[in-house]
């Protein structure tokens, strides 16, 4: 009789641990689905404001009439995290939008005479904006860019002197002299794919 309770004690502790078990991975299972519906949410928020935005003011500035023979500028503010790791923040859907709306004016400045539209995509700089401090990062979290960094970047680039830049992706901290000139300036003038959003080694 007790090897028989004893039994029963052992098959009664068994069925628990197997019940917690198939709670903890049921709630697993939930937790990632509840992240891939978050992760949607945030695609179709991201979405029509990064990348269909994007088409719609291009096109709608090429349809505005011209008044003169000068150049138009779509000097495009993109972001770092189109080309490089994301350090575990949840940012897929940013990235993939950013990367989308990058790529398409890319696409559309192979198309086009720079002489008739410039078109730059740029990262603007670490800037200590509200979504870092939504991050918990702070003044001195890092070496950051002064707010009017990406601002006096633009202008530079939506001049004739930025023209070798057309359907590249630059940063604004980057040294414009450099870029004007020497190794840089070669390597764009010979490597079509160079700043540009692309598959690497194909």
């Amino acid at each position: 009789m007790a090897d028989r309770k004893g039994a029963d004690k052992l098959e009664r502790l068994l069925q628990e641990a197997i019940q917690r078990a198939e709670d903890a991975e049921r709630e697993r299972q939930e937790e990632r689905q509840r992240a891939e519906d978050a992760e949607r949410e945030r695609q179709d928020e991201h979405s029509p404001f990064n990348v269909r935005s994007t088409h719609q003011f291009r096109d709608l500035f090429e349809k505005q009439p011209r008044t003169g023979a000068g150049t138009r500028y779509i000097i495009n503010v993109s972001s770092s995290a189109i080309h490089h790791n994301t350090g575990g923040f949840p940012l897929a859907s940013y990235t993939l939008t950013k990367n989308s709306a990058a790529l398409l004016l890319q696409k559309i400045a192979d198309e086009t005479d720079p002489s008739k539209t410039q078109i730059i995509n740029f990262h603007p700089g670490s800037i200590l904006t509200l979504r870092p401090k939504e991050y918990g990062l702070t003044a001195d979290s890092a070496n950051w860019d002064h707010e009017d960094l990406p601002g006096s970047f633009a202008v530079w680039a939506a001049s004739p002197e930025a023209a070798f830049l057309h359907g590249r992706f630059v940063w604004a901290a980057w040294d414009v002299e450099e870029l004007k000139s020497g190794p840089l300036r070669e390597k764009l003038e010979k490597d079509d794919t160079f700043l540009k959003v692309t598959v690497k080694g194909i």
